[in-house]
């Protein structure tokens, strides 16, 4: 998976953001399972502000990525795949609210889409607020009962608040779905739980 698409635990937080816990601290939220293609949009008069946007973003220039999407959304017409990028550049730039924000605007215009919940879940886990994350990758997963990284990051929360047979479950369902690297997580936070069922086979 690569390096762009984990979620750094390691950014520093603001200091009011509530910090995951030691065990889950090699592990973060993330909102693809692989590297997504460009997200799709037809190819018209604004592609290339999405391009040179991502080219930025590729260079870890979030500033200049999210000014280019941010001048264009004001200027013209708004499309649900440019604000779901936006929320993804201020996400990895650390900006959960103005991630959140974002994400929420992308899913009042594409509200069947299920990546802005999951990115939604992502910035409040980030934010603290890990009843309204269950919500948002709950309602991620209703929209698309094979979404993988919602299931992972849904474990993930569940782990954080010390729900172990839910985090198990949805680790597993998305181990099911074939998400990456999800084997040596579960070993590492269920060790002991994963050995027994391995013995019972």
């Amino acid at each position: 998976m690569k390096t762009c698409l984990i979620l750094s635990l390691f950014l520093v937080p603001l200091a009011l953001l509530a910090q995951p816990s030691e065990s889950t601290q090699q592990m973060a939220p993330v909102y693809e399972a692989n590297k997504p293609a460009s997200v799709q949009i037809a190819p018209d008069y604004y592609s290339m502000v999405l391009m040179q946007a991502e080219q930025a973003a590729q260079k870890e220039e979030y500033s200049k990525a999210i000014k280019l999407l941010k001048e264009y959304i004001s200027a013209n017409d708004t499309s649900a795949a440019l604000c779901t990028k936006l929320a993804i550049l201020y996400l990895e730039n650390g900006q959960y609210v103005k991630s959140l924000k974002a994400a929420s605007h992308a899913s009042d215009l594409n509200p069947s889409d299920p990546r802005n919940f999951n990115i939604m879940g992502i910035t409040l886990f980030y934010l603290g607020n890990y009843e309204q994350a269950l919500n948002a990758y709950t309602r991620a997963i209703a929209l698309n009962p094979s979404f993988a990284v919602a299931y992972y990051n849904r474990g993930l929360l569940r782990y954080e608040i010390n729900d172990k047979n839910g985090a198990y479950s949805d680790l597993m369902k998305a181990r099911e779905l074939n998400f990456e690297g999800i084997d040596s997580i579960i070993g590492e936070l269920f060790a002991y739980r994963s050995k027994k069922e391995k013995n019972n086979q």
